[in-house]
């Protein structure tokens, strides 16, 4: 019973030892290098028979490590290969996009390129369509502008005929007025040179010289300034004469103001023969 006793711890001891070992193994934990030592109060046989049971476990261990290491190293060959497979088919599919992308891409071109064409053919129609309106009309405008450049023609005949009847109708009138113009003015002429010579006192003078004056009158007659533009020579002609206008102010001029300008100024060579005979 003692001997019993004593084979039942060293027992219970490797039971426990191969239990823990297991445990581990679940839990994927290491193993101290060393291998375990349970002390106890044993004889040497028992000693003996617990080192046997050791490794017995520490080989069972090693087996189920390079078991589970077989494992582990067949499960990363095979993520391995459903990598490189998934990954071929990655670039298979990224190909196949590619392809697809760039059909794509041709057919769009090919579809441009059509489009293009047919933009293109209608502008030229356009263009030609355009170019023969724009022919119809130049041929429309320009036999426009020949009826109109005829009737322009016409038109400035009938003017210049216009014109020229007007012109000699005018140039009559004018000439009519000129004359009448021209007999008031020589009338006005007459009644001044009548008014000066009223108020001339005769001097002892060569009744052949002559003084050049120039008179400004006002629209009333009113002698402004009697000027002595040339000299007779005798310098008592020119004062008796000078001295004649200023006496016969205000001097006798027409009320229509466009035939007073005639007399604003007045330029008068004043000759005694014509007044002496």
């Amino acid at each position: 019973m003692i001997l019993a006793d004593n084979y039942r711890k060293p027992l219970l001891g490797a039971l426990l030892i191969h239990i823990l070992v297991i445990g581990l193994l679940l839990l994927d934990i290491e193993l101290p290098s060393a291998p375990l030592t349970v002390q106890t109060r044993v004889n040497k046989p028992i000693i003996n028979a617990v080192a046997v049971d050791q490794e017995k476990v520490q080989t069972e261990i090693n087996r189920i490590k390079q078991q589970r290491q077989a494992k582990l190293d067949a499960q990363q060959a095979r993520q391995q290969r459903l990598q490189e497979q998934a990954l071929a088919a990655q670039r298979q599919k990224q190909e196949a996009a590619e392809k697809f992308k760039a059909l794509q891409q041709k057919i769009k071109q090919a579809e441009q390129q059509r489009i293009a064409q047919q933009k293109a053919a209608a502008k030229r129609l356009a263009r030609i369509k355009q170019q023969r309106l724009q022919a119809q009309r130049a041929l429309k405008a320009a036999k426009q502008k020949q009826v109109l450049a005829k009737r322009k023609q016409q038109q400035l005949v009938a003017a210049k005929q216009r014109a020229a009847a007007l012109a000699a109708k005018n140039n009559a009138a004018a000439k009519v007025k000129q004359a009448q113009l021209r007999s008031q003015v020589d009338k006005y002429k007459a009644l001044i040179v009548n008014a000066v010579r009223q108020k001339w006192l005769i001097p002892n003078v060569n009744k052949h010289l002559a003084t050049q004056l120039q008179i400004r009158l006002a629209p009333t007659g009113m002698v402004l300034r009697v000027v002595v533009l040339k000299s007779s020579g005798d310098p008592a002609l020119d004062r008796s004469v000078e001295s004649a206008v200023y006496k016969a102010s205000p001097l006798p001029v027409p009320k229509d103001p466009d035939l007073f300008n005639y007399f604003r100024v007045i330029n008068w060579t004043f000759r005694p023969e014509q007044i002496l005979g």
